[in-house]
Order: C-alpha cells, then sequence, then structure tokens
C-alpha cells in the first residue's frame, strides 16, 4: 500500500468579518453535493476456527462426518471438530459523497485554531468487495458419507462475500488544534491533528458486525479571510496509514463443499477474526460552508 495521497479542497466559511484581534468560533456542515472521497482499501485478517461436519444425528443422518487424523476408528455416530487456522485478504475501491459538521474556531491573536466535534460519514452503502482471498490451514482430517482423507492442506480460495456500509470517522478527543502562521496579508496556514474512531459495519452470509477502531488524524491547510468571511484550502488526511483491528469478532458458520474424489464432502466453517488491518490511500475533495457562533 502506498502512502496516503491527499487533494487539496475548499471550506468557505459564510459569516462575518474577523478581525485580526479577536478569536472566532464557526460550525460547519458539509456540502455532500460536491464532496467525495475517493481511494483504495486493502485489508487483511487472521481467522480461527473448524470445520465440522453437517451431519444432525435428528436432522441429517446421512450427513458428512470429521474426524482429526486419516487413520483409526471412526464410530458411527463420531463427528469431531477439525482445527483450521486461515487468512483473508481484500481490497475495494472507495468514491463516495461524504456528509457531516465540524466546528473550528481561530485565536489570531495567538496564533491557534482548535477543531471539534468533527464527524463525517460516507452515505453510499454496501460498497461490495471487489477482490479477496481466503487461505484456509488444518490438520490431517477424514470424512464419511463420503468416505475421503484429506492430508494437512493450506488452498487459497477466491472471496466476495461481503460488503461494507456505514463508514463513519468521528472525533473522540475533546478538542484537537494546533498553529497559525501567517503567511501574507491576512493568509494563515494551519494544522489541526486530533484522534478519531473509525468504524464501518462489514455484511456478510447474512449477518452484519460493526467494527471501530481508534487512530490520529491531521487536517491541514491555508486561510483567507476577506471582508464577506473567510475562505480555507486544505487537505485532510490520516497521519496513520493503517488502522488495526485487535478485538475477536466472531463470524456466521458458513457451508462449505469439499471435494472428495467423484463426491462432495459437506461442512461448516465456524471461525472468529483473531486480528485485523486495513490501510487507506485516499484523496478527498470536500466543500463545507460554516456559520459564526456568537
Amino acid at each position: 500500500m502506498s502512502k496516503i495521497k491527499t487533494t487539496a479542497y475548499t471550506i468557505i466559511f459564510a459569516s462575518a468579518i474577523i478581525t485580526q484581534a479577536s478569536a472566532q468560533s464557526y460550525h460547519f456542515t458539509i456540502d455532500q453535493t460536491n464532496s467525495y472521497l475517493q481511494g483504495n482499501v486493502a485489508g487483511a485478517a487472521n481467522l480461527k476456527g473448524s470445520l465440522i461436519g453437517n451431519y444432525n444425528s435428528s436432522t441429517n443422518p446421512t450427513g458428512t462426518r470429521t474426524k482429526p487424523g486419516t487413520s483409526g476408528s471412526f464410530g458411527s455416530t463420531e463427528n469431531v471438530a477439525v482445527p483450521v487456522s486461515a487468512k483473508a485478504t481484500w481490497t475495494f475501491t472507495v468514491n463516495n459523497s461524504v456528509a457531516g459538521t465540524f466546528d473550528l474556531s481561530f485565536d489570531l491573536t495567538k496564533k491557534k485554531v482548535v477543531l471539534k466535534n468533527y464527524t463525517a460519514k460516507m452515505t453510499q452503502n454496501a460498497i461490495p468487495v471487489e477482490s479477496g482471498t481466503f487461505t484456509p490451514l488444518t490438520s490431517a482430517f477424514r470424512t464419511k458419507n463420503p468416505t475421503f482423507a484429506y492430508p494437512a492442506f493450506g488452498t487459497t480460495l477466491t472471496a466476495n462475500a461481503f460488503t461494507l456500509s456505514d463508514f463513519q470517522i468521528s472525533q473522540t478527543s475533546t478538542q484537537g488544534g494546533g498553529a497559525l502562521k501567517l503567511i501574507s496579508g491576512s493568509t494563515y496556514a494551519f494544522a489541526a491533528t486530533y484522534v478519531a474512531t473509525v468504524s464501518a459495519t462489514i455484511s456478510t452470509h447474512g449477518a452484519t458486525k460493526t467494527v471501530t477502531g481508534t487512530m490520529p488524524m491531521l487536517m491541514n491547510g491555508k486561510v483567507t479571510f476577506t471582508s464577506e468571511g473567510a475562505v480555507i484550502t486544505l487537505t485532510n488526511g490520516l497521519s496513520s496509514n493503517t488502522l488495526s483491528l485487535k478485538s475477536t469478532y466472531t463470524l456466521p458458520a458458513v457451508d462449505l463443499a469439499l471435494p472428495a474424489g467423484s463426491a462432495k464432502a459437506y461442512v461448516i466453517f465456524n471461525s472468529s477474526i483473531t486480528s485485523a488491518s486495513i490501510a487507506f490511500d485516499h484523496a478527498a475533495n470536500v466543500s463545507a460552508y460554516g456559520d459564526i457562533v456568537k
């Protein structure tokens, strides 16, 4: 994954004049008709779980049964889970309008800027995964119905079975901020750092799970004060381009049909994500309009 890309965007303050001797706050609403986020997202996750036959003594007595190992006794009703570890990777493209609000205040005397209450979300739902892989690693095992033996193996499968929705960024620090630096005339450079929670909902096999992580963010650019208010040109990016998710998430069970010679062995894969990371490579173009806070 390449380093974060950012594209300049403009924020217009619809407000009164700010004098160089005062501090003034603004509440902004992002104009989603002229605001968008484009970029690539790549992720990887480690999973642990098990395979077990779909046999059920009451509802599916002729179903597949499983047992670790390739030899030895195999009772007529035995159905034993086989340990599995796995790694999943995926990529998808974001091209989405953005909505949200935030507050900015400028103190031209102390040369400081303060950012509060930043929230933004992508308005498009159900972004499909474009490409992905799933690589399970199992110990040797065998099955009944059909009778077949599998050596320990790892294989990579194509996986396009989930979507992403409700991608949101919310400022979690009480406030973020930085310094104002005079460039010339009434134009200043500024930067505001803050801590945010990034969250998204993943949908797969009829189930949904919301995942969250906390990471530092950065907003910087230039502000020019005019007789009608102020105009800001800024970049907005992640100060770190990788988000690590370390919580454990239990995934819904997945039915699999494994090749068993000329037949199929029907098993159920139960798993949990033990760790995951998501890397971002994005460019933003956002406009927002601010009202003066009196």
